[in-house]
């Protein structure tokens, strides 16, 4: 049996999702939803757009309001909110998620198993691409820089070749070595967490 978690958003019986995504966008005033934006954005009648609004009610993303101009209409739950907002990205299946994350490791492995280089790095998996699900939105990692060890010799060398393969604006722009991180042959500095997307 597949225990695999449900999609991030629940679906809804008789439109995919972007249908119902597209509905909660149309909300006036960010909020309320009633049948004439069901109708226009779903180009249905109104018994069809009327079926569809209460099953967005019972995934969730609608719950009852008010009567506005003697129509009844229906205001976004916080979840309605959460899919009205998210962004319209391609979502990336199981296979994606395993290439990147092995991608990933390979260049880790390239930069600690480099003795020309003065930090190692360590990479901390987390959020979805930790559990199994239909997909996924991104990979997210953080990356985390140390300092090697080193005798003043070997830093020296290091830092000599260093300087040898930059160009001489990266030796203008960056003076001190010591506050600065360097990959390849240029300086790029990386901190905090990252969110590898397609």
């Amino acid at each position: 049996m597949d225990e695999r978690r449900p999609h991030k958003h629940s679906p809804v019986k008789t439109v995919p999702l972007e249908r119902v995504q597209a509905v909660l966008r149309s909300a006036v005033n960010g909020r309320s939803v009633g049948l004439e934006e069901a109708i226009r954005v779903l180009d249905c009648d109104a018994h069809h757009a009327n079926r569809v609004l209460r099953q967005m009610a019972e995934a969730g993303y609608l719950e009852p309001a008010d009567i506005l101009e003697g129509l009844f209409c229906w205001q976004l739950t916080p979840n309605g909110t959460r899919l009205a907002l998210e962004p319209k990205r391609k979502r990336i299946g199981r296979d994606k998620v395993q290439t990147i994350i092995s991608e990933l490791l390979a260049r880790a492995k390239v930069i600690n198993s480099d003795p020309n280089r003065l930090q190692r790095i360590t990479l901390k998996l987390f959020g979805s691409a930790l559990e199994e699900l239909d997909d996924y939105g991104d990979v997210d990692v953080s990356i985390a820089y140390m300092r090697r060890q080193l005798s003043d010799i070997e830093r020296e060398r290091i830092e000599n070749t260093l300087k040898a393969r930059e160009s001489k604006s990266d030796r203008q722009s960056f003076t001190k070595l010591d506050d600065t991180i360097r990959l390849g042959v240029g300086c790029q500095q990386f901190a905090g967490i990252f969110k590898f997307q397609t």
